[in-house]
């Protein structure tokens, strides 16, 4: 009876301190996803789309009416922040010298070509330095660090392009959702 009493206190034993071990790691590789974000939080792609705006593509640009002052001001609150989005690369100025690489790009939820057109508010146009350029990875998840700008682009023609920017600092491939833990 006792033997079996203390198999069993022994085998409770294991099972806690496996868990406190589990624990260990989960926060472990919490702060290694931290360390990784290098100052920059990760922003769900997902919140600067989650809502309706109440005009319609294209866009011709009235000064009288900016259209990011329609915007949510969740979303014009992050004007000027750091942070990291997740989302797929649609080139906008490919680098002459390497045609591999891409000087500036448009980031959108969903792979070009999926989806429909993206509305406004469905891509980021991302920039780095001058001369600053990144390798084109097609249709692979990516994740982009920088600073995040609400401001207007406008084409030669008057019409909004994008309503969002972001400064890159980093261009790196993302690991798939689909894959974490």
């Amino acid at each position: 009876m006792w033997t079996r009493s203390l198999a069993l206190v022994a085998l409770v034993f294991v099972i806690l301190a496996a868990a406190v071990s589990a624990s260990r790691l989960q926060d472990l590789a919490w702060q290694r996803t931290v360390a990784s974000w290098q100052g920059y939080p990760p922003f769900p792609f997902e919140r600067l789309m989650d809502f309706d705006l109440p005009w319609e593509d294209p866009l011709e640009f009235d000064p009288k009416a900016p259209p990011t002052r329609g915007l949510p001001g969740r979303v014009r609150g992050l004007h000027g922040r750091a942070l990291a989005l997740e989302g797929f690369m649609r080139p906008i100025e490919w680098d002459e010298s390497d045609e591999d690489r891409v000087l500036s790009f448009v980031l959108t939820r969903h792979p070009w070509g999926c989806c429909g057109v993206p509305r406004l508010q469905d891509v980021v146009e991302v920039r780095g330095k001058k001369g600053e350029s990144w390798e084109y990875v097609g249709t692979e998840l990516i994740r982009v660090r920088g600073r995040f700008e609400v401001s207007e682009n406008l084409g030669e023609d008057g019409y909004v392009l994008s309503i969002f920017k972001l400064a890159a600092t980093s261009v790196t491939r993302a690991v798939p959702r689909r894959l974490r833990h």
